[in-house]
């Protein structure tokens, strides 16, 4: 039986590489029983569901379990960018098709930021509560994605930078204080902003790494 989402929203995970972003995500997918992940840059270490290195190995593999639960990983090999972001345009479209699940996309900037943003993308940004579709996306930097996502972003996990370009995009989001403790993070220390119900929230938290991990 597939359990409908209550609260399919988006949700964003900022920070420099080797801050904690990654643990984040993790722990975020552990409560996620219908899961697919974009590997974007096919990185070691994403072993958490059934990995394949084309979208027709996917989708066939999809077609067979998506009326139960699943965690799969979709890490491309062959390094082309625009070719990726064209594959992530057909796997969002595969999401909407499916419902009831989450994606979550690794290097969003990476991926995005010299090519136009799958309209398939910005469909789930837009519309993504209504067939049950939470977004998680991950990015070093708070732009390269296009405007649409942080606009519609409703949890933001930051962790440590010390870019000011980025301080002062997040001081927009968390003012002064939090863009300040932003800057002196530790390893796996973040700032997790909220938007519920009209009020903003930020507190400091930290997740250490899973054991397996």
């Amino acid at each position: 039986m597939v359990l409908v989402m209550d609260e399919a929203i988006v949700k964003v995970i900022f920070g420099i590489r080797g801050g904690g972003k990654t643990v984040k995500l993790r722990r975020l997918l552990l409560d996620c029983p219908r899961s697919v992940t974009v590997n974007t840059l096919n990185r070691d270490g994403f072993t958490n569901g059934v990995v394949f290195h084309t979208v027709g190995e996917l989708q066939r593999f999809w077609l067979k379990v998506y009326q139960r639960n699943f965690r799969l990983v979709f890490s491309p090999q062959h390094g082309d960018i625009e070719k990726t972001c064209d594959e992530v345009g057909k796997i969002c479209q595969l999401s909407i098709t499916c419902k009831n699940m989450t994606l979550a996309i690794e290097e969003m900037n990476v991926l995005f930021e010299d090519f136009r943003v799958p309209a398939e993308f910005n469909k789930i940004v837009f519309s993504g509560r209504e067939p049950g579709i939470e977004l998680i996306g991950v990015s070093q930097q708070p732009t390269g994605f296009g405007p649409v996502m942080r606009a519609m972003t409703k949890e933001a996990f930051i962790f440590h930078t010390h870019e000011e370009s980025h301080l002062q995009v997040f001081k927009k989001l968390v003012g002064k204080d939090g863009a300040e403790a932003i800057r002196t993070l530790s390893n796996y220390q973040y700032v997790h902003w909220s938007l519920a119900d009209g009020a903003e929230n930020w507190t400091i938290e930290k997740d250490e790494p899973l054991p397996y991990m």
